[in-house]
């Protein structure tokens, strides 16, 4: 089943199953962020971007960890 993953191989963009996506994930040592905190993050960055305002990944998914482990979110 083809999904909206790409990954690029000897210069070009490859599509990649969901399965191939996991084993590559594996292999990297990358581990995905749940869907909630996916759309969290996005929508930080979708604000951002509609009041100009600075963005930064990594600060979001660390103040989305915090508030997570507090239940807040």
């Amino acid at each position: 089943m083809d999904s909206d993953k790409f990954c690029f191989a000897d210069n070009s963009l490859v599509r990649v199953s969901a399965e191939e996506e996991a084993a590559l994930n594996k292999r990297d040592g990358i581990v995905p962020w749940d869907d909630a905190k996916a759309a969290w993050v996005n929508a930080r960055f979708k604000y951002a971007l509609e009041h100009g305002s600075d963005f930064n990944q990594f600060e979001a998914s660390e103040e989305y960890d915090r508030l997570h482990a507090q239940g807040k979110v």
